[in-house]
């Protein structure tokens, strides 16, 4: 009985969702919503490709990005792995303060760039705004929120280590300034341009 109710619930839910938007999955256990976005994709080989990109892997295994003209044509297929930087428009205010989100590549798959300045934070989620405020280190996925610093990957243990991090990153330039989740972290840094 649960099950079937289960079920109900999940057909509902899709039948619910607007046309434009698809399930996918991250690098992780949950799904993530794709909506179409106006960017720009520059792939390893240097091609640089501008017009709507949509996020979509029903197929695990071929997971990329659907790239359309501006028109809404239907162009192309690009695979995670044949990307290097992307650039969509739109960007998750609860975290920043710009107008786009960033993404690089790293070992073939895409990374959001979280902040930019004197802390470089990343996570694997491929949302621009679809998810307010979401970062892809809730609860047991803290080891996906990752720092690039002077060209190297650091690593975290836990979510304190993160908050520890910015802390002392901050301290060095003479900013005192604690944090109680990594979402408060990601806005001060972003909307304090650090």
């Amino acid at each position: 009985m649960l099950k079937s109710i289960l079920l109900s619930l999940s057909l509902l839910s899709f039948e619910q969702m607007n046309a434009q938007h698809v399930f996918v999955s991250s690098h992780n256990s949950y799904e993530i919503a794709g909506t179409k976005h106006e960017g720009e994709m520059i792939l390893k080989n240097g091609t640089i490709l501008k017009g709507m990109f949509q996020y979509n892997t029903f197929v695990l295994a071929d997971d990329g990005f659907e790239f359309f003209s501006n028109s809404g044509t239907h162009i192309k297929k690009i695979k995670e792995e044949l990307i290097e930087k992307l650039t969509l428009a739109g960007a998750d205010t609860l975290l920043s303060n710009r107008d786009s989100t960033y993404f690089i590549s790293i070992k073939s798959h895409l990374f959001r760039q979280l902040t930019f300045g004197i802390v470089q934070l990343y996570d694997p989620t491929i949302y621009v705004n679809e998810r307010s405020g979401l970062i892809n280190s809730e609860g047991y996925f803290h080891e996906n929120v990752f720092a690039i610093e002077n060209g190297k990957i650091i690593r975290f243990d836990a979510k304190k280590d993160i908050l520890k991090f910015v802390h002392n990153k901050l301290a060095e330039k003479g900013i005192d300034q604690s944090f109680k989740t990594l979402r408060q972290a990601i806005h001060y840094l972003n909307y304090n341009n650090l």
